[in-house]
């Protein structure tokens, strides 16, 4: 989080340059002539570039104010803005297994980036978290794997996708 909040200050602290070097270029005392209209273009397309960066990351991290994974020895609590919130007792759970995909920013330039996204198998179906959702995901992670192997896979109450196949 301290990572997303210095890049979010960086872009504020450059945007306030940019909008004082905007306010000096556009009421300065020199007079008006092509080059002057130009460099003041230029200055306002970057300001404002610079301003709509920080405020479109601030729009990403503050999911991440109510995006959590709580984890106890009963078992996990996942809630994800978009998704709701699911509860999963540990012998709900049958693995983890991590992938790395590939997402595309939306907006202006849309950009690919690499996400690790990780996937729950429960009996109640795939349950999904990524990098992007939870901050440390990976450490909690590696925190489910470790409390996975000490589980039971399934409830002795319900039976496993397998054997109800095998009626």
């Amino acid at each position: 989080m301290a990572g997303w909040r210095l890049a979010m200050s960086a872009f504020w602290a450059v945007s306030a340059v940019l909008v004082f070097a905007l306010y000096a270029e556009l009421f300065g005392l020199h007079g008006w002539d092509w080059g002057r209209a130009g460099v003041t273009a230029g200055t306002a397309a970057i300001t404002y570039a610079a301003i709509r960066a920080a405020w479109d990351l601030r729009a990403w991290i503050r999911p991440f104010r109510t995006n959590r994974l709580e984890i106890d020895d009963s078992g996990m609590q996942l809630r994800i803005a978009d998704r709701g919130e699911v509860r999963l007792a540990w012998p709900d759970v049958a693995g983890l297994r991590h992938e790395q995909r590939t997402e595309t920013t939306g907006g202006f330039w849309p950009m690919p980036y690499r996400v690790d996204c990780y996937i729950l198998t429960t009996s109640q179906g795939p349950v999904s978290f990524t990098s992007m959702d939870i901050p440390g995901a990976k450490r909690a992670a590696q925190e489910i794997t470790k409390r996975l192997a000490t589980a039971a896979p399934f409830p002795a109450s319900s039976s496993s996708p397998a054997e109800k196949n095998s009626d």
